[in-house]
């Protein structure tokens, strides 16, 4: 996996199956809902259908924070946020293959997370983002320690794009995940094209593609 594309929780359902069906067609591997506060009778029909989408163009979804919605609506896997369920506790019940990916501020917490049972890791703000207004971005060098020292793949998030998702990459990501990149864009198919196909060519022979999908 290379590229996975963040719901951006403004968006409206009838726009946000668009944002992720452009996503898929456009060449990212992996689309994440993230709708806060959505309750689970609201999230399940959506991720449900989400999910059917995402079997049709090949791609993978992941649910954000709600495991239990995720595993009904037969998603690849959940992203758990800082506040959410502990790793090790949902690792405990929750049954292989479905992935446990984690949202993590520094090499402590990537460490833990991963320690816990974590798949995979979001870790950022990378570079300055909008959508963390005020947050200290850790910049390359400590993204980059993280890397060394997590043996699970680690994601780079925050004010990611076309530009500068080649020094994460070559810091040690696995792969990037984005908001705005996509969902700010003109055309989010074209967007997400130009992306996956720019980080595909980063990555080179550099190492394999990292596959958390099934």
């Amino acid at each position: 996996m290379n590229v996975v594309f963040v719901t951006p929780p403004a968006a409206d359902q009838k726009k946000l199956i668009a944002l992720a069906e452009a996503a898929w067609e456009g060449g990212v591997e992996a689309v994440q809902l993230r709708l806060p506060g959505a309750a689970a009778r609201e999230l399940f029909p959506l991720a449900k259908l989400l999910r059917e989408i995402a079997d049709r163009l090949g791609g993978a979804l992941y649910v954000n924070d709600r495991a239990d919605v995720a595993l009904a609506a037969g998603a690849a896997g959940v992203h758990l946020p800082g506040h959410s369920l502990p790793v090790a506790a949902a690792r405990a019940v929750l049954p292989r293959p479905f992935r446990i990916g984690v949202s993590c501020h520094s090499v402590a917490e990537a460490l833990q997370a991963e320690t816990e049972g974590a798949d995979y890791l979001f870790l950022g703000p990378l570079f300055e983002t909008p959508s963390k207004p005020g947050a200290e971005p850790l910049g390359p060098e400590e993204f980059g320690r993280a890397c060394r020292e997590v043996g699970i793949p680690v994601f780079a998030i925050g004010g990611v794009t076309v530009e500068n998702a080649g020094s994460a990459l070559s810091a040690g990501a696995a792969g990037v995940a984005v908001i705005s990149a996509l969902a700010a864009a003109r055309s989010p198919r074209e967007a997400a094209q130009e992306l996956a196909e720019a980080v595909k060519s980063w990555k080179g022979e550099r190492s394999p593609t990292v596959d958390v999908s099934e």
